[in-house]
This record gives C-alpha cells, sequence and structure tokens, in this order.
C-alpha cells in the first residue's frame, strides 16, 4: 500500500488542516495593524471562513 501524501495534502485533508491553521489566528484588535486585518481577512477569505472574513460596522471582524 502506498499512501501519496501530496494527493492527500492537495485534498480535503489539507483543506481542513489550513482552515483550521486560519481559525487558530488571534482576532485582530481594535486599533491594530492594518496589515494584520489584511492578512486575517485574507485568510479566512481564501480558506472559504466567510463567517471569521466579514467586517462588521466598527470595522472589526465578525460584527454586523
Amino acid at each position: 500500500m502506498h499512501l501519496d501524501f501530496g494527493a492527500v495534502f492537495t485534498g480535503g485533508v489539507g483543506a481542513i488542516l489550513l482552515s483550521a491553521a486560519a481559525r487558530a489566528l488571534p482576532e485582530p484588535q481594535a486599533g491594530g495593524s492594518a496589515f494584520y486585518l489584511w492578512v486575517y481577512r485574507t485568510a479566512h477569505l481564501l480558506l472559504a471562513n466567510f463567517d471569521k472574513a466579514r467586517l462588521g460596522n466598527d470595522g472589526q471582524p465578525g460584527g454586523n
């Protein structure tokens, strides 16, 4: 039996691991780094964590 790690990490397992890693990022602080806010939102958008990527009225993730 041969396990192809390339296929595993480009498939569903890789997506789940990347999504979990992005969810582990701490939420940006109010008045914090604009670059970190961009990295945080971009990571969640690319990994389809739309609940974490949207901005609220206060400019912080998660709110409405």
